[in-house]
């Protein structure tokens, strides 16, 4: 079922975009900030395009990705106290990759990483 004015107005689309920009500026990993920016340049056209969108009958818009755009994984942080050698997440080595493998191979454990979930956006 589509959206009504009663439900969402186009000052609502405002506040979500204010939002989500926020979320982008203070998150120093995030990457749509140039996204964000170029939206920005047309933001009354580009809200009005998007609040007809969600109120027009044909619901076509809620299965395209190309629409709703997608998602990406950004690495958070790493774990790597499973190796008790007091250098959590510190890497001397000139080649990083090679001393990662070393001290997995010594510990036989491996590092703990965590994932940030982003959007990807499309307009």
């Amino acid at each position: 079922m589509p959206l009504s004015k009663r439900e969402v107005t186009l000052g609502d689309l405002y506040v979500a975009y204010r939002k989500a920009k926020v979320e982008a500026y203070y998150e120093n990993t995030h990457v749509q900030a140039l996204a964000f920016t170029e939206y920005e340049q047309n933001l009354a056209r580009n809200l009005s395009r998007l609040y007809r969108i969600l109120l027009d009958g044909n619901e076509a818009w809620s299965s395209d990705v190309t629409f709703l755009g997608t998602y990406a994984y950004l690495p958070k942080s790493i774990d790597t106290s499973a190796w008790n050698d007091g250098a959590v997440g510190h890497f001397s080595a000139l080649d990083p990759i090679a001393d990662w493998k070393r001290r997995f191979e010594e510990s036989g454990k491996p590092a703990i990483g965590k994932l940030r979930l982003i959007i990807r956006a499309c307009y």
